[in-house]
């Protein structure tokens, strides 16, 4: 797999409104930052532009939030990121944040892993919510 900076982009945004909405520990979507103030992002590029790109968006989010301590890109590798992910989560260690293929999110869903930030992304004036593909909000 390999993201076009225009995807990284796109993603790094997405990431950081679900920051913004809250979701950290647990995603509880209140809004809040909860536990330590550490966020930690799992993504499957281990690209160093891509990451120095999603590092800066991070930072500028860490700058505007002065609960938020550190946010950290913790890069799986992309041929086994839905079983690192997975076992994460059934381990009780989920990120706070994760990329996620259109294709393995209805598993997801399914598994009631996953958060519905929609409503947070929304209710956000500065997100455009409404400049995302309409097909892969309705999976």
């Amino acid at each position: 797999m390999n993201p076009t900076r225009r995807s990284v982009i796109a993603a790094g945004a997405a990431g950081v409104a679900a920051l913004a909405a809250g979701c950290s520990g647990g995603g509880s979507g209140t809004g809040t930052v909860a536990g330590d103030g550490n966020l930690r992002i799992s993504v499957w590029t281990a690209n160093k532009d891509h990451l120095a790109l999603l590092n800066s968006i991070g930072a500028a989010f860490k700058a505007d939030r002065p609960e938020v301590r550190s946010v950290t890109f913790e890069s799986l590798n992309p041929a086994d990121y839905t079983t690192a992910l997975t076992t994460q989560l059934a381990s009780g260690n989920p990120p706070d944040l994760g990329w996620i293929l259109e294709t393995n999110a209805a598993d997801f869903i399914e598994a009631e892993t996953l958060v519905d930030m929609a409503p947070d992304m929304k209710a956000d004036g500065d997100y455009r919510y409404n400049d995302l593909e309409p097909a892969l909000l309705n999976q």
